[in-house]
This record gives C-alpha cells, structure tokens and sequence, in this order.
C-alpha cells in the first residue's frame, strides 16, 4: 500500500510542470480561413494562397467557384 502511495505522488510530481503557467505546451494554430469566389483563370488566386478550382485548367470553361 505504502509502495502505491509514494508512485501515486512520483507521478503527480512528474505531470505538475506540465500544468504550470508558461510551459512549453505550444499553443493550438490558428484555423486557416476559407473563402469561396466565383473567378475564372490563374490570376484570380492572390499570391501565397492554395486556391482549388471547380473545373478544369483554373476554370477554363468559364467563371466558377474557387
């Protein structure tokens, strides 16, 4: 019983740090945000975004969503 005690309290020890205030727990990344834009052709996706286009060849056959 005496051996149960003394683990249970090792391991509370162990886990503290990782409760405290300006541990090294990073913090969770922002979510990305999502645009939908009904667009035609390469130029209608802003530099450094990804951009999925809805038909073929960056919606070759005609303004759609993006």
């Amino acid at each position: 019983m005496k051996i149960r005690t003394v683990l249970a309290g090792v391991l509370a020890a162990a886990a503290l740090p990782l409760a405290l205030p300006g541990s090294s727990i990073a913090a969770p990344a922002p979510t990305p945000e999502i645009r939908v834009t009904t667009a035609q052709g390469l130029e209608a996706c802003p530099t450094a975004h990804l951009c999925l286009y809805e038909h073929e060849q960056y919606n070759a056959s005609g303004p759609a969503r993006i």
